[in-house]
């Protein structure tokens, strides 16, 4: 078998691949692709939204972990002192970063939707005389 050589990284088909080289190669196609994407408006803002998301998120976890923390020690201490009732639970998590109401109002119209393709699908299958949810629609008024 020949030697034959990978013309970009200089490797032979039976070497193994140059560590340094290829770490090299993925850092270079990671900074054109980081260049690339900051300057598309559009995946800035989505990025930025997703980085906001996940930083929300994982602050809700922080607090719901440190508020269950709390309610754990509180109950081993009033079950060491006998003195008190059960501990409180733990307060909710608060709210992500954001508008709220214009999530909220997204979802409203999402789930509009789906209520709108599920009765057009009833009303179809219904109208070939399937049945939904066990019973046969073609009795329903």
């Amino acid at each position: 078998m020949t030697d034959a050589k990978d013309p970009e990284s200089g490797a032979t088909e039976d070497a193994p691949p140059d560590l340094n080289d290829l770490a090299k190669r993925y850092l270079d196609l990671w900074q054109a692709q980081v260049n690339a994407m900051a300057g598309d408006a559009e995946a800035a803002k989505t990025m930025a939204g997703t980085m906001a998301m996940m930083s929300a998120g994982a602050q809700a976890f922080a607090d719901a972990a440190q508020s269950q923390a709390g309610a754990q020690a509180d109950a081993a201490t009033g079950a060491q002192q006998n003195d008190h009732g059960p501990a409180a639970p733990a307060a909710p998590a608060g709210a992500a970063h954001g508008d709220a109401g214009a999530r909220l109002d997204q979802f409203d119209e999402r789930l509009a939707a789906l209520e709108g393709r599920i009765a057009r699908l009833e009303s179809e299958l219904s109208r070939v005389g399937g049945k939904v949810d066990g019973r046969d629609r073609r009795d329903d008024p």
